[in-house]
């Protein structure tokens, strides 16, 4: 079922019980140690971001490398968020990633 934003709910209380429900899943089937809940953040807005931010996802996914890029300069205020580039990437754009700080691999 999917979930919409009003205007009455703000991010938080839309994205908290979301993220609670999808650790609890997680919890069910392996120990949160081996499994890594990253977000993707595609074609979504900083607010988005920042909100899930604070609700405690700090690993989020990218698979626009100019999107990657530019998050990930507009959110370096979030001093422990992790990125990671999903999907494939053309060589012309291998030089992007160098300025993308806390970029993993999965």
């Amino acid at each position: 079922m999917k979930r919409f934003l009003s205007r009455s709910n703000s991010l938080m209380s839309f994205i908290q019980p979301n993220l609670t429900l999808i650790r609890d899943q997680i919890a069910k089937v392996k120990s949160e140690k081996l499994v890594r809940l990253v977000a993707v953040s595609k074609t979504k807005p900083h607010s988005y971001i920042e909100a899930a931010y604070e609700a405690g996802q700090h690993v989020f996914g990218e698979n626009y490398i100019n999107e990657l890029h530019e998050k990930s300069h507009a959110l370096e205020h979030l001093t422990d968020i992790k990125w990671h580039f999903i999907g494939n990437l053309q060589k012309k754009n291998c030089p992007k990633t160098n300025s993308v700080q806390e970029l993993g691999c999965c």
